[in-house]
């Protein structure tokens, strides 16, 4: 064989070689694909085997679709090329993080007006007085914090360097509100999960050995009428260590988790009457189902004024959308914005809402509404706010909710 048909042959190869690489990594990039668009369709069952793939973004998958295109190109498979960039788009139109309506218009005129921001404080790395200071400068009347790592015994000093403003915190590591104005009826209520620590590795077998999450909830009185203001953050955590099965098992029970905190908090949301306003970090991207929930009953403040989302996490590279906030039952989004500052890990957000009827009128009387709760007498006093569990709320609303002013 003369070196002609050497270079032939060689080619010939190459070309075989370089197809069936071509071919597998299509079929892998398209079942991939495939399984990310089950995952983010009512096809998915809560822990079914493709549980949690819908917290993938879908644009991240064009670092799978992107070479693979250029590949077929280059090898004159125009058509397949075509066919993985189709189907990619499909995906990110119905999965990606985007609005369809755009900018909300004029809402009823004379309607009050709120300004909300939420920031998750990363248990005050930065400096407690950073933070207060940025959060003086949001010009909001109520701000959401999230990750407040402060032992009981401190509380007082964050009072003193968030005044004027008014401070009221959960449980350490927990949530928090800073409010331009006295709030009132303010509790902490418990969600059905455990505490996960924020600075060290978490194990499974160990989380019933921590305390209750919780999430605050408090009103506010705005020019005479009443809005319900509520900081949440859903579980995140570090797994127990960084062996590939720790990571995948924490992973799962993290998603779990996120399924039973978004129907208990689901649940609470509905039995409240009147404009309610709630937010923070919620450790999950737009695709994920508990967000997706969680927008079929509230307006995404954010995309209800953009028609794209804007990644809050991490500060050095944004990539993930983790912080909202939301309005429901006539807290109607005018305007809102990624903020700033930099004192964590987190862009704080912020918006403006309008207080309207359901209908969209602007509200022409104070709402006498009381939110829900278990005993008159508070069960237990965290940081100043009345705590009630997870039982505790369901059994309150037996025989419908109740009416009361709790302590303050």
């Amino acid at each position: 064989m003369d070196t002609n048909q050497l270079a032939r042959a060689s080619l010939l190869t190459g070309g075989r070689i370089a197809r069936w690489v071509t071919r597998g990594a299509a079929g892998l990039v398209m079942l991939v694909l495939l399984a990310r668009f089950v995952a983010g369709s009512s096809l998915t069952i809560e822990g079914g085997f493709l549980d949690g793939l819908d917290y993938l973004p879908s644009w991240s998958l064009s670092l799978l679709v992107v070479p693979l295109v250029l590949a077929y190109w280059a090898l004159q498979q125009r058509r397949l090329a075509l066919v993985f960039v189709t189907t990619f788009l499909v995906l990110e139109l119905i999965e990606g993080d985007h609005s369809w309506s755009g900018r909300h218009g004029p809402t009823a005129p004379g309607a009050p007006v709120i300004k909300v921001a939420g920031l998750n404080v990363q248990f005050y790395r930065a400096g407690r007085e950073k933070v207060a200071n940025a959060v003086k400068s949001m010009d909001a009347d109520v701000v959401l914090l999230s990750e407040n790592a402060v032992p009981p015994e401190e509380v007082p000093d964050l009072e003193a360097l968030f005044a004027p403003l008014h401070f009221y915190a959960g449980r350490s590591e927990e949530t928090a509100i800073v409010s331009r104005y006295p709030l009132h009826d303010v509790e902490e209520v418990e969600l059905p999960s455990f505490q996960a620590s924020l600075r060290r590795p978490n194990r499974l077998e160990d989380r019933r050995t921590r305390g209750h999450r919780s999430f605050l909830h408090a009103q506010l009185d705005i020019e005479g009428f009443v809005v319900h203001v509520i900081s949440i953050r859903f579980i995140a955590g570090r797994p127990p260590s960084k062996r590939p099965g720790d990571q995948l098992e924490w992973g799962r029970y993290l998603v779990k988790t996120h399924h039973e905190e978004g129907a208990f908090f689901l649940d609470y949301l509905s039995r409240l009457k009147g404009p309610v306003i709630f937010g923070g970090d919620l450790n999950a991207p737009p695709s994920a189902r508990v967000i997706r929930r969680l927008a079929d009953v509230a307006q995404d403040a954010y995309l209800a004024t953009h028609w794209w989302g804007r990644p809050t996490f991490d500060v050095k590279f944004a990539l993930l959308r983790l912080d909202y906030l939301f309005g429901m039952n006539g807290a109607v989004p005018l305007e809102s914005s990624r903020l700033s500052h930099v004192v964590s890990d987190h862009y704080p957000i912020w918006a403006r809402f309008a207080l309207t009827q359901p209908d969209g009128r602007a509200l022409t009387m104070p709402t006498a509404i009381r939110s829900p709760g278990g005993s008159t007498v508070p069960i237990a006093v965290v940081y100043g706010a009345p705590t009630m569990t997870a039982e505790q709320y369901r059994e309150s609303w037996t025989g419908g909710p109740p009416s009361r002013r709790r302590p303050h």
